[in-house]
């Protein structure tokens, strides 16, 4: 089966202001998107964001809990994280496990 994934939740073509936001997300699965490739960093405090340009800061817009709230409306939606920066693997892979998510996932 192919699924394809809305890249950055652009629906109308590139626009930084409103790409990667989660209303866009939104908007995207609700199209039928099968999934969503976010960029996932960390703060130095543990919390997991969703970023495009790095170095940025998490908020609850762009908290990976907010995300994986709204993959959890569309428990057959892949997540596609994309781990740019490296050192808290073992934490993302346990907060993934954790099954707060409840969506098919992948990290790369």
């Amino acid at each position: 089966m192919t699924t394809i994934l809305a890249h950055r939740a652009n629906l109308t073509g590139p626009h930084s202001v409103a790409e990667n936001s989660l209303a866009a997300c939104a908007a995207a699965l609700a199209a039928g998107f099968g999934g969503w490739k976010p960029t996932c960093d960390a703060m130095p405090d543990g919390a997991f964001y969703t970023s495009v340009t790095t170095p940025m800061r998490a908020t609850p817009e762009n908290s990976l809990e907010a995300y994986t709230a709204l993959f959890r409306q569309y428990p057959n939606a892949e997540l596609a994280i994309n781990v740019k920066e490296l050192g808290y693997e073992k934490d993302l892979i346990e907060l993934m496990r954790s099954g707060r998510s409840r969506s098919e996932k992948f990290l790369f």
